[in-house]
């Protein structure tokens, strides 16, 4: 694996778009969810048709995330029961 200080340009794309969509599903959420939880839903429904590529890569990542953190923490508790 190759040592770089600062993230590719498509690494970076990757990074915004994951950015764009976190922070969408938060305004949904916070600022038109939290004046009418219907509109916020039909916002972030509106959102997820716009911008199907941005959603679509925060779904894999939520999808990834537990059996990431399965191994990891089983890998750091087998580690620490040999010391």
């Amino acid at each position: 694996m190759t040592k770089r200080k600062v993230a590719t340009k498509k690494e970076k794309e990757l990074i915004r778009k994951l950015a764009e969509a976190f922070v969408c599903e938060e305004i949904s959420k916070e600022v038109v969810g939290a004046q009418d939880p219907k509109l916020g839903k039909d916002y972030l429904n509106l959102l997820r048709n716009e911008c199907p590529d941005y959603f679509r890569l925060l779904d894999e990542l939520r999808n990834v995330i537990p059996s990431v953190k399965k191994q990891l923490f089983k890998s750091l508790k087998e580690g620490l029961q040999r010391d």
